[in-house]
Formats: C-alpha cells, structure tokens, sequence
C-alpha cells in the first residue's frame, strides 16, 4: 500500500512572475524533502539509459496555481496538474528501483531576449507632469 505524500500549498506570492515549479520547497538541500519518484530524461543506446544530469523530482512538485479568468488557462493548468498527480500515483505504486517508460513529449526552448523600448519610441508614453501637475510639485 502507497502512502501518498502530504500536499502543501503552493506560496504564489515568491513565485508568480518566476517560472519556479519547487518555488514553496526550501532552498536548503539539508531541509528539502527526499524525492523518491523521478522523471528522467535522456535516451536508450548500447542497452543502457543515457540521461541528463539532472531529472525533475516529481513526487515533491507543487501543483500549479490555477486561477484568472481566460477558460483555456485555466484548462491548461488543470491539464498540468493533472498530468503531474497521475505521475505521482504511477511513481508512488512501483517497488523500489523500478523504472517504467512513460510517452511524453519532450520540449527543448531558449527564451526570448529581453525588450526595452525607450520613452522616445514609445507612442504610449505621456508626459505626466502635464496631465497630474499636482504630482509634480
């Protein structure tokens, strides 16, 4: 019989503008729970399972936040979250050691470069002192 570990709420308030999935976990290592559920990524060759460094520890991750008012972000994140519990259980119902192959896609991304735009090229911009001279003073 699995025991499912306990869930904890995921702190928005550190982790909303970051894209931080273990965003409520402590950063120090000593304090962290001990994952025991992996997802590793990599490839098969020569019989062996080459994989990255580094796997995401599933049975420790938060569920995402869902909230807002757009209806497919909202499905989007509870696709997520759902797609993460269903590993969870799967995780937690194997024996020690065991490894199962799971089919899901997998996403290499660079992120865009960040944007400025100076207050002389931006056709928004106003001059505020004019329009709230209160301000100003």
């Amino acid at each position: 019989m699995s025991v499912l570990p306990e869930t904890r709420v995921l702190n928005t308030s550190s982790t909303r503008n970051n894209r931080m999935p273990f965003g409520s976990l402590p950063s120090d290592p000593a304090n962290r729970p001990k994952a025991k559920v992996w997802l590793n990524v990599g490839y098969e060759a020569g019989g062996k399972f080459i994989n990255l460094p580094i796997g995401l520890p599933v049975d420790t991750m938060d569920a995402a936040d869902v909230r807002g008012q757009n209806v497919d972000w909202i499905k989007q994140r509870t696709a997520q979250n759902t797609l993460l519990e269903h590993l969870k259980k799967m995780g937690l119902s194997m024996v020690p050691g065991q490894e199962q192959t799971v089919h899901l896609e997998v996403r290499l991304r660079r992120v865009n470069e960040e944007i400025e735009v100076a207050d002389n090229e931006n056709e928004y911009a106003i001059d505020f002192n004019q329009l709230l001279p209160a301000a100003a003073e």
